[in-house]
């Protein structure tokens, strides 16, 4: 072999070496964060929305039924006959119907009415209303147009130091669950459960630490429970009371004693997500997933510890699309928006599949549909005059 052959075969090698650091590099992107931009072969488009035919209007997106976006028209008014506003606009500043936007982009009236009740993350067709005497009512849009008042439960509006939050049972929408929190007593928690086929109510006592979120393990046969400090528990019900058994402590580091209402997502039979929804730049433990048949707890998402804040802003319904945004609390401007991720769950790894800079003074709504495919955003902006606009951006994951 000669002199020439040699260089020749050493400079193909080296060059096959280049190209496959040059392709792992690309394929992975990190950012100051610490969070893996994979660029695997997930296309997202983005498309800038126009929706027609409405003025002085908002469109607040909820969720996809039948591959359309569909949400509350909500006023942007600031001067008005309150009579005419009220008619106009009847369920807390929004028409009195939902809207789906149309492939043409025109906003279209549905048979579905709005509710001025509160939604779970991952759960935006389900609402539940608390009224001014106290009645409690729902909507189930999965099941029913039509909203349903509970006459047999009536939850007394709470006075300004105890707090009171109503939502769906994650993981079995046969339940609904009331956390009511007395702010001056330690936050101490007391929970009422529902039961919505048998028509009956259960409360627990005062409870030893807060707790905001119960759920459904299916292979537990179980409604669960975790408080604040990554303490799990087994709710049992009998004779119109919620007793608590104690089970698992996980190890959930940074996100101990933070874990707070909407932070837990049941994604199957067996699995939640723990995930971080606080914008404190300590926490850096973003989403972890535990396996109840294995027990085994999981992290899926730690970044570096840096000025920026890093957290959950939504999730659909089985876990499948992760929205994440990144920010910096500022003491003068408050939170400040930088980044928007998107994500999936793959076995036991998180896929940051893509990635998008965002403008200051911003604040975004998001719909996520149920197959992991669309995500539509609603922004509002706001100058130094504290002008609000308003622009909409559509996303196709294929």
């Amino acid at each position: 072999m000669n002199k020439k052959t040699i260089i020749a075969i050493v400079i193909l090698i080296l060059s096959i070496s280049i190209t496959i650091l040059l392709c792992s590099i690309l394929k992975n992107l990190k950012d100051p964060s610490g969070i893996t931009i994979s660029k695997n072969d997930i296309s997202v488009q983005a498309e800038n929305v126009n929706i027609k035919d409405i003025k002085d209007e908002m469109f607040m997106p909820l969720f996809f039924k039948n591959d359309l976006v569909t949400g509350k028209l909500q006023s942007t008014l600031t001067e008005y006959n309150i009579d005419e506003f009220e008619k106009s606009y009847p369920c807390d500043g929004s028409k009195a119907n939902l809207y789906s936007i149309s492939e043409k982009n025109k906003a279209i009236k549905t048979s579905l009415i709005a509710s001025d009740g509160i939604t779970s993350i991952g759960s935006k067709n389900k609402f539940v209303r608390q009224s001014k005497d106290g009645k409690i009512s729902y909507i189930n849009y999965d099941k029913s147009e039509n909203e349903i008042v509970l006459d047999n439960y009536i939850e007394p509006i709470q006075d300004n130091i105890t707090n009171c939050t109503i939502s769906f049972l994650d993981g079995n929408d046969n339940y609904l669950v009331t956390y009511i929190t007395d702010i001056c007593e330690n936050n101490s928690t007391i929970i009422k459960i529902y039961d919505i086929n048998e028509k009956k109510l259960y409360s627990s006592d005062n409870l030893e630490h807060p707790i905001y979120n119960t759920f459904f393990i299916k292979y537990m046969d179980s409604i669960m429970a975790m408080d604040t400090s990554g303490q799990l528990y087994k709710i049992i019900l009998s004779d119109n009371k919620v007793n608590i058994e104690k089970k698992q402590k996980l190890s959930i580091n940074s996100l101990e004693n933070t874990i707070g209402f909407n932070s837990i997502k049941v994604i199957n039979d067996t699995e939640i997500l723990i995930l971080n929804r606080n914008t404190d730049p300590t926490i850096n433990n973003i989403i972890t997933k535990y396996n109840f048949k294995t027990r085994k707890t999981t992290p899926l998402l730690k970044t570096n510890k840096t000025d920026a804040s890093v957290w959950v802003t939504d999730i659909n319904a089985d876990g499948s699309l992760i929205v994440l945004e990144k920010g910096i609390n500022n003491i003068n401007k408050g939170l400040l928006l930088n980044e928007m991720y998107f994500a999936k769950v793959s076995r036991d790894s998180l896929d940051v599949f893509y990635n998008t800079t965002m403008e200051n003074n911003t604040f975004n709504y998001y719909s996520l549909s149920d197959n992991g495919k669309s995500i539509f955003i609603t922004t509002t902006s706001w100058n130094s005059k504290n002008n609000n606009s308003y622009s909409y951006k559509k996303y196709t994951i294929k």
